[in-house]
């Protein structure tokens, strides 16, 4: 009968239902595991290279001094220059595997913020001072604007987000003006404090202002002599603080 097709039809509707929901569950469970055992590993890898990373640089302190030892014991410009130039990419690296080591230390959870009350003037002086000195002798106008004011955070993590982002000004304002200031505001509906730089620099188009915050990323105005890090570095850092970092 109809109503017997119908119950027979409903039945292995149901058993196909349940067929295809224990399929899913599997694959969900497999998935997850995958997820946990990459995880794992990535965990793993990261903590090698945060512990190994005294040992990692070394060599590269190594190859300095001897191209240091070369320029003196050598009188030979052209070996000299050789030497300079070698000390210049040996730099470089050094740069790069350092940069890709903080940034693996804020991946493991190597790098723990202590954060304590800091006058905003600890903060930005020593990093205006640094800006004024290779501002000097370039078309750019650097001002700073103090501040009395002080914030909970740990110093020395926010200093760096901070030298990142004026070091990125200097870099990218061939000429023009750059300034480092703060202003107060409201965060959750609590007092605090907002530290800016602005630039009248070749600025970011729209669409490469997220990108430019993942590793190894620039945008299309680079000149090349950034490691594309600086901003990745920043990010976690002020992910690990809890310090929104915004662009505008």
């Amino acid at each position: 009968s109809v109503q017997q097709q119908l119950e027979a039809s409903n039945s292995t509707l149901e058993q196909r239902v349940m067929s295809r929901t224990s399929e899913l569950e599997l694959l969900n469970q497999q998935l997850a595991a995958a997820k946990q055992q990459l995880e794992e590993q990535t965990a793993s890898k990261n903590r090698f290279f945060a512990a190994a990373s005294h040992d990692l640089l070394q060599p590269f302190n190594a190859a300095a001094l001897f191209c240091g030892l070369i320029r003196e014991k050598s009188s030979d410009g052209q070996v000299q220059q050789l030497a300079r130039d070698l000390a210049a990419s040996l730099n470089s690296a050094e740069e790069l595997l350092a940069g890709i080591l903080e940034l693996t230390k804020l991946d493991a959870g190597v790098i723990k913020a202590q954060k304590t009350a800091v006058p905003v003037n600890n903060l930005l002086d020593q990093v205006a001072r640094e800006a004024g000195l290779l501002s000097a002798g370039k078309p750019i106008r650097f001002r700073y604007r103090p501040s009395r004011l002080w914030v909970d955070t740990d110093s020395r993590l926010l200093r760096r987000v901070i030298q990142n982002l004026v070091a990125n000004a200097l870099r990218y304002t061939p000429e023009g003006k750059i300034l480092l200031g703060c202003r107060r505001t409201q965060l959750h509906n609590h007092p605090a404090l907002r530290i800016e730089v602005w630039d009248t620099g070749i600025g970011i188009s729209p669409d490469e202002q997220q990108r430019i915050f993942q590793e190894f990323q620039q945008g299309k105005q680079a000149d090349n002599q950034g490691l594309g890090i600086g901003l990745a570095i920043s990010q976690r850092i002020s992910d690990l603080l809890q310090h929104p970092l915004t662009l505008c």
